[in-house]
């Protein structure tokens, strides 16, 4: 979740441990509080993405740039990782504020 009634620039999980070829399914959500752009550049190209669906759609796409929420709302990420590492995520621009956190990948 980005955003909650404490603080705008926030996400409720800033680490994620996953197993590389193992199925996960992230959800994401928008408070509204703010627009956020989120991003992972190295993580986004360290798995194989199965889908996204968002707004009553399902997107297949080889890879992800980023996830933009201009108001409330969700996503959700279906993916495999298979790089194992550890990669950061943000919401770009708000870093500064502690909108960071990490996938730590094995």
């Amino acid at each position: 979740v980005m955003g909650n009634e404490q603080s705008d620039y926030s996400f409720s999980e800033k680490r994620y441990e996953l197993e590389t070829g193992q199925a996960y399914k992230l959800e994401i959500i928008s408070s509204g509080q703010k627009e956020y752009a989120l991003q992972a550049p190295e993580f986004f190209s360290a798995i194989y993405l199965r889908k996204v669906e968002a707004g009553g759609m399902e997107i297949k796409a080889v890879s992800l740039t980023e996830l933009e929420f201009e108001d409330e709302g969700h996503a959700e990420i279906y993916f495999v990782p298979i790089k194992p590492g550890s990669f950061e995520f943000y919401a770009d621009g708000l870093q500064n504020k502690g909108m960071v956190g990490e996938f730590v990948v094995k």
